[in-house]
């Protein structure tokens, strides 16, 4: 895979997102997503958690194959449950989260 077009696909969907973002009214914060019960500013702040790991996840080798597929990863389970988000929500709403 080459890894300059991975970063470039990276930082323009990372600044469609941003652009995005900024433009947001106070109403608009505090919709729901489709990722319910997250809210946007939830949802965002995970995103910006998955986004820290994006470079130790580039310097790693490739695997030879996939450990899980798409459809094992996002299975219902305990990861998705009321409990575990709660925790992530709680984590999102803190002083790290996007709203500015």
């Amino acid at each position: 895979m080459d890894q300059n077009r991975v970063l470039e696909a990276f930082r323009l969907e990372a600044s469609e997102l941003s652009h995005t973002v900024a433009g947001l009214s106070e109403a608009e914060w505090d919709r729901p997503t489709r990722c319910a019960p997250w809210s946007v500013p939830e949802l965002l702040t995970h995103v910006r958690v998955v986004i820290a790991w994006l470079p130790v996840m580039l310097e790693r080798p490739a695997p030879d194959k996939a450990e899980v597929t798409a459809v094992e990863y996002y299975r219902p389970d305990d990861r998705f449950a009321p409990r575990t988000t709660a925790g992530y929500r709680r984590a999102a709403t803190g002083p790290a989260s996007w709203r500015c």
